[in-house]
């Protein structure tokens, strides 16, 4: 993939989406980190093999988060899809059951606080399984709770976001890679 079709595709629109709200440091990268992480192979195992080795670059030496996440969101793949397949997600009374899960999780209480009716229920219990899953995997990857938590909460948000864009998102992600 040429650059130029590395920075016009869904892959670099939604990595830098998820960038902004979990690795804002990584932002320019994003791209290159999604394809690479998509094409699989040796390319996603570089991203895993340790400190990034930009000689002379601003946090040269410091691990990626990014590819975790997308690892996260890889492995979190059927919940999450689950989750945003639900046609009343992209209602705003969904979106109102997502910021009442997300405010819960990032207060620690690991339920909604509120108890929304009917269908709400459903979408607020379904975006709390999509947090915790997302931050369960983060959390199994090496990430600190505390920022599996935030991770988990602001990663879910971004692809609830527009749903139809996030499911393709994550088709890319965790389609097994060519041979």
């Amino acid at each position: 993939m040429s650059s130029r079709d590395v920075e016009t595709s869904p892959l670099a629109t939604w990595s830098e989406r998820l960038a902004r709200r979990v690795a804002p440091d990584e932002i320019d990268l994003a791209p290159d980190l999604a394809v690479a992480y998509a094409t699989g192979g040796a390319d996603r195992r570089a991203l895993f093999d340790g400190p990034r080795a930009d000689p002379g670059a601003f946090g040269a030496g410091a691990a990626m988060f990014l590819p975790v996440v997308f690892d996260a969101l890889a492995a979190s793949y059927t919940v999450v899809k689950g989750f945003l397949g639900d046609p009343a997600v992209g209602s705003l009374l969904a979106t109102a059951s997502l910021v009442a899960a997300v405010r819960s999780r990032r207060a620690g209480t690991g339920a909604p606080r509120t108890n929304p009716p009917g269908e709400d229920a459903e979408v607020a219990r379904r975006a709390d399984a999509a947090v915790e899953e997302v931050r369960s995997q983060l959390e199994a990857k090496g990430a600190p709770s505390d920022l599996a938590a935030d991770a988990a909460v602001s990663a879910v948000g971004v692809l609830a976001e527009d749903p139809a864009g996030a499911m393709l998102f994550l088709d890319d992600l965790a389609r097994p890679p060519l041979p």
